[in-house]
């Protein structure tokens, strides 16, 4: 799930979001409490509008816990 979040990260950075938004879903097919991929899904629907989107996705995010070192 990792791979597909660093994934989602180069492409949103180089504004394919689409496809960013795709391998988020892939990372958290894998891996569903994956906190890196509902947060970045979360904050990427947040941005486009998708208020009641990004809630659930940023909830699910805090409800699994915060950010370790490794992860952050």
């Amino acid at each position: 799930a990792l791979d597909h979040v660093a994934r989602a990260t180069a492409l949103e950075g180089l504004g394919r979001s689409a496809e960013a938004r795709a391998a988020l879903d892939v990372a958290l097919g894998l891996d569903p409490a994956n906190r890196q991929a509902l947060g970045m899904r979360g904050l990427a629907r947040a941005s486009r509008g998708d208020g009641e989107g990004a809630l659930v996705d940023l909830e699910a995010a805090a409800a699994v816990g915060p950010l370790t070192a490794a992860e952050a």
